[in-house]
């Protein structure tokens, strides 16, 4: 009853996440109230985030620094492995120093053609979905794939200008970029087996799908490596529900004995 009960709020978290992209402190929000509830038996819950390199194959742009933010589960298979699937809200992709193209204005133009760079940023909810094996003690290798769904897509082109002002122009391209990006996911990270749970590590995502609407050239694939950094929602609070669950049925059974 109680794993069916996590499974509909699981699901439930989800679909409000995806409707309401706006709301990404909401993640957080629920992760306070509900982190105690969800770490329970096999079932690890808690925060996701850290730094990601992004780059789109086949494009002469450079590799682009961004975040990431969301939560994750880690669901015990066995003794030495667990399945780690959850949503990065805040998930920021792209790449850098690509060429400016024209945008209709002369003046604009004029000076992003030749003087300009731009950055191509791209916003996503991404769901990954992995298998997870220690290999020794703590340090664990993984293997998946990884869904996600943009929800924002915009160039931004920089120059300066004659006189020295910054001069910045952000073009809409979301109907340009395929609204779905799906790939496969790869991994090592140490989970500390003392205290809170902490897990850090590196993965690595390689798009399979086509990034632009209209290309007929080479395939532009997203790419990104990711150092992450996970901590459990109050762990130590349902590590000691359940063990004052346990000490009141030893109770009971001491009675009973009597």
């Amino acid at each position: 009853m109680k794993i069916k009960f996590l499974r509909y709020l699981y699901i439930f978290t989800l679909l409000l996440i995806v409707i309401i992209p706006k709301q990404a402190n909401s993640q957080v929000l629920l992760s306070l109230l509900f982190g105690d509830k969800l770490n329970s038996g096999g079932i690890e819950f808690g925060l996701d985030g850290g730094i990601n390199l992004s780059n789109m194959s086949n494009t002469e742009g450079n590799l682009a620094p961004n975040w990431n933010l969301g939560f994750f589960f880690y669901i015990d298979l066995t003794e030495k492995s667990f399945l780690h699937t959850g949503v990065l809200v805040k998930s920021q992709w792209g790449t850098n120093n690509l060429q400016p193209y024209p945008t209709g204005d002369s003046d604009v133009d004029s000076l992003m053609l030749y003087e300009g760079t731009m950055d191509r940023n791209l916003s996503y909810f991404n769901v990954p979905i992995s298998y997870c094996y220690y290999v020794y003690k703590g340090f664990f290798l993984e293997g998946g794939f990884m869904l996600g769904l943009r929800s924002k897509a915009t160039d931004e082109m920089k120059a300066t200008s004659t006189v020295g002002d910054d001069v910045v122009v952000k073009v809409d391209i979301r109907n340009q970029m395929t609204r779905l990006d799906a790939g496969l996911l790869g991994g090592a990270g140490y989970k500390f087996q003392k205290g809170l749970g902490v897990s850090v590590g590196v993965r690595y995502y390689y798009g399979l799908v086509e990034v632009h609407t209209d290309n007929w050239g080479n395939k532009h694939n997203n790419s990104n490596l990711f150092f992450f950094f996970t901590a459990p929602i109050g762990k130590g609070k349902a590590q000691r529900k359940q063990e004052e669950k346990e000490r009141q049925l030893r109770e009971q059974e001491m009675q009973g004995d009597l």
